[in-house]
């Protein structure tokens, strides 16, 4: 199955989504706020086609879960979804600058460093980090904008961010790993790592820092119960830092390949592919929480990265002259040239299937709907979907 893909032509530098709001960035360093589900629902297309194009672009969690599971197991039905992705496929999806225009809700200079390194969406504010540091700024609902003048929480140089838990994650190259609690920003990040960290992301409740200098390393946290969110009814938890585990200690070797992880996978360049790793921090033993996956086939390039990510749909890899996904149906997907930026959204309950691609002259939102029809237990390659709730990960089996 083919994925789907909507363009945006311009020079644009970053794309961002979140609650239903497109951050859009351009060269001068303004942001664009679009209302990206008006812009969706007012599309011109058969009627046949609206759902295919609402699960693909504005809520993927239609199709993942036990919600629907009942309706999407019937051979029927899915072969029927499955046709409708492939015609939507072959539609030349692009949005015009009446569209842009038209469902625009913001557009000012926020007055952020420029060009920044990395930014999140994250507890209602844009994050951006810079060698300057780390800046936030905020949305106002009620006045629809972003706040004037980026906020400067911290002057330590980010490389990477990465948000989860009421926390940021930041690399900060030879600096190591920082994090820094949402609710308490005023306050300087701690250290977590002293190693060097070129980007992160988080794994459950522990946060992987992965390196082009040195071995990618795991802060490994467990949980324990902190009482009742009074909001929401449901058991509140507090992270513990644990360990810092080593990619050696991970795969058992002492190859230098790059590594990275997200969810429950850990993968690490080797000779001949991509090694993966599932991670359960929940199993009694240590030894058992590190089961190896199997490995995934790739091409030359993707095997001297330099960045990668793990989706929901497959491993993303970047490489000096292609960015490329090694799909968790076992297929291959590639975005030839070396992208301004890229994006994926692993962690968004609406766009875990989306992939931002940022191109000199274009931006294209790649939606991969393959994997809502791939076994999620046995599938090697891209995260596991599991639904929301208890955030503590299941022990994963043998």
């Amino acid at each position: 199955m083919r994925p789907v893909t909507i363009s945006v032509d311009g020079e644009w530098w970053d794309s961002l989504l979140y609650m239903g709001r497109w951050y859009l960035v351009g060269l001068d360093g303004s942001v664009r706020v679009v209302d990206w589900n008006r812009l969706i629902d007012s599309w011109k297309l058969d009627d046949d086609l609206r759902l295919a194009m609402h699960c693909a672009f504005a809520r993927s969690d239609s199709l993942y879960g036990d919600r629907w599971k009942l309706v999407f197991a019937d051979p029927s039905v899915r072969a029927c979804l499955q046709q409708k992705f492939e015609k939507l496929a072959k539609r030349r999806l692009i949005i015009s600058k009446d569209q842009l225009e038209q469902y625009t809700v913001a557009h000012e200079d926020v007055g952020f460093a420029f060009p920044y390194s990395d930014a999140v969406t994250y507890a209602l504010g844009l994050w951006v980090a810079s060698p300057e540091g780390l800046e936030v700024a905020d949305w106002d609902e009620d006045g629809r904008h972003l706040t004037a003048v980026g906020e400067r929480v911290c002057d330590t140089p980010i490389l990477s961010l990465s948000p989860n838990y009421g926390t940021i994650a930041m690399a900060a190259g030879d600096e190591g790993l920082f994090e820094l609690s949402v609710d308490r920003r005023n306050r300087p990040p701690r250290q977590t790592l002293s190693t060097h960290c070129s980007s992160c992301d988080w794994l459950y409740y522990s946060v992987y820092a992965s390196s082009h200098q040195a071995h990618g390393t795991l802060a490994a946290y467990t949980s324990t119960p902190a009482g009742v969110d009074e909001a929401t009814g449901r058991k509140k938890y507090e992270r513990v830092f644990q360990d810092a585990v080593d990619d050696r200690a991970i795969f058992g070797d002492s190859n230098g390949g790059y590594s990275w992880g997200s969810a429950d996978k850990i993968c690490k360049v080797d000779k001949n592919g991509i090694r993966v790793t599932r991670y359960a921090p929940g199993a009694r033993e240590p030894s058992d929480q590190f089961v190896d996956a199997g490995q995934v086939k790739a091409p030359a390039s993707a095997l001297c990265p330099v960045d990668g990510s793990v989706a929901h749909y497959g491993i993303v890899v970047e490489s000096d002259d292609a960015l490329t996904v090694l799909r968790s149906d076992g297929k291959k997907y590639e975005s030839r040239g070396a992208p301004t930026n890229w994006r994926t959204f692993q962690r968004s309950k609406w766009y875990v299937n989306h992939l931002h691609v940022i191109h000199s002259k274009r931006v294209d939102i790649v939606s991969f709907n393959h994997d809502f029809f791939v076994n999620q237990t046995s599938k090697i390659a891209g995260i596991r979907f599991r639904e929301r709730g208890d955030p503590r990960p299941r022990v994963a089996r043998r």
